[in-house]
């Protein structure tokens, strides 16, 4: 297991893993020793847990000094798709504690799927069966958690559906919940986004 595994490390850049490195990813990782250790040869349970694992945040915890001025999209970002929903896509239920789950695992990028409810903005799963909860009360829970674990920005993916006026209304969500968190872009006088030097 251990040349399998150092392998896969150096292949990804990494170097300077020990014995003991090895041995506690496989303790991580669910993998009896000596077993090998190839991604082909993982079954998915290991494979979970190796993606899960804290040794696969965005920091590498053993250097807590690295310098993160580059610009966002040179980071690799744990993401969550349809973060709402319990079970399936077509009838699965909208829960917010599914962001608390998200947030707590490290994710720092949430996705919302955006619905009119007649004057109210609502996520839920578009033309299917699933539930739905108000955006606002969505955004509370996102706002109670998202440094619980990590302290790094969190990005909300919105998939918008809604109509000009609950478009607005979740402008005035998002200002009310997170106030000077809320990263909100400068503009000019003509009302234009400002680019900064990375565009």
């Amino acid at each position: 297991a251990k040349w399998d595994l150092t392998q896969f490390a150096v292949n990804q850049g990494e170097t300077g893993y020990t014995d003991e490195d090895i041995r506690d990813a496989e303790a991580d990782f669910g993998a009896e020793p000596g077993k090998s250790l190839p991604h082909s040869q993982w079954t998915p349970l290991e494979y979970a847990r190796m993606i899960r694992s804290a040794r696969n945040t965005l920091v590498d915890i053993r250097h807590q000094q690295q310098k993160l001025d580059k610009p966002i999209t040179e980071y690799w970002i744990a993401t969550s798709h349809n973060t709402y929903l319990e079970d399936s896509q077509i009838f699965g239920q909208t829960a917010g504690r599914m962001y608390v789950r998200a947030l707590n695992s490290g994710c720092r990028c949430v996705e919302l799927d955006v619905w009119d409810d007649g004057e109210t903005p609502v996520v839920t799963h578009g033309h299917t069966g699933s539930t739905s909860l108000s955006f606002k009360a969505i955004c509370q829970t996102i706002q109670s958690h998202a440094f619980a674990k990590s302290p790094y920005p969190l990005i909300l993916s919105i998939e918008q559906h809604c109509s000009e006026g609950n478009l607005t209304r979740q402008a005035e969500i998002l200002r009310e919940i997170f106030g000077d968190s809320l990263l909100t872009p400068e503009l000019d006088a003509a009302g234009n986004v400002v680019m900064d030097q990375h565009g």
